[in-house]
């Protein structure tokens, strides 16, 4: 119906007699009247809740599935893919077991917590104490007792003295360390955690003793000199006496005249 039809949302449109995606498929039992677009990929009406083919990017288009049980009265999205209701809470239209609805909230892009328990995307993190946790950043979270990496408590890591770098580094007062995946952690042979820091270009790093370079193990720069030592660009480095490449000196290297041209050359 020309008269009553209008956009939704990117993909979605609707007239008085029925809500249409693409090029006008009609979507089953939806009222028109009060479909609309909540966000994350979330639609309803005052039936029923959907999510979008699309909302694992945060966007509308393509057909519906419907969110079985869900409380359209009630439902409300909330930020990046998460909503609820008055009877569930939902990451990717997903029902997150345990979460308490109404205490439920988002406190980073992978993680929520209610009163009582804490999650990182839909699994609850064991242990974790609600009213102390925290996002620290995408990945790394924390509460008054312990630190995670993607919802995995890291044993050993002092919450209180967590610090955060490029590349996959981390610390505590006691050590340096990184993280694969699946939450294993090694430590890195660093002479002093407590002085240890990066470089704000390219994956390098100091402490009071030596410099090192990223390469999963944390490998020190033998002879680099802490107190001149600089990064080019991402691969060349420099100090006082020597030019570096991949934390390699370049033995030939004329430290005065030395310009990089681009990746491989200089």
């Amino acid at each position: 119906d020309v008269s009553t039809f209008e956009v939704v949302s990117d993909g979605y449109f609707k007239d008085k007699n029925a809500v249409y995606y693409g090029e006008g498929i009609v979507i089953k039992n939806a009222d028109p009247s009060t479909f609309k677009y909540l966000g994350g990929g979330y639609l309803k009406d005052k039936n029923s809740v959907w999510t979008s083919a699309y909302s694992e990017e945060g966007e509308s288009g393509g057909p519906l599935f419907l969110i079985k049980n869900a409380d359209a009265d009630t439902f409300q999205f909330i930020k990046y893919s998460y909503a609820r209701d008055k009877n569930f809470a939902y990451y990717y239209s997903e029902v997150i077991p345990g979460a308490i609805p109404l205490s439920f909230v988002v406190v980073g892009q992978v993680y929520s917590k209610d009163s009582n328990s804490a999650f990182y995307l839909k699994d609850k993190i064991n242990n974790a104490d609600a009213a102390s946790f925290e996002v620290v950043d995408n990945m790394y979270s924390k509460d008054k007792n312990s630190v995670y990496y993607r919802g995995i408590k890291l044993e050993g890591v002092e919450p209180s003295t967590l610090a955060i770098f490029t590349c996959g580094y981390a610390k505590d007062a006691s050590k340096v360390f990184w993280v694969m995946n699946d939450g294993t952690m090694t430590t890195m042979d660093v002479s002093d955690p407590s002085t240890f820091t990066m470089f704000e270009n390219g994956c390098y790093a100091k402490d009071k003793n030596f410099v090192y370079y990223f390469n999963y193990e944390g490998s020190k720069i033998n002879g680099a000199d802490t107190k001149t030592f600089e990064v080019i660009d991402g691969w060349y480095t420099k100090d006082s006496s020597y030019v570096y490449y991949m934390g390699v000196k370049i033995d030939s290297a004329d430290l005065n005249s030395f310009k990089v041209m681009n990746i491989e050359y200089a």
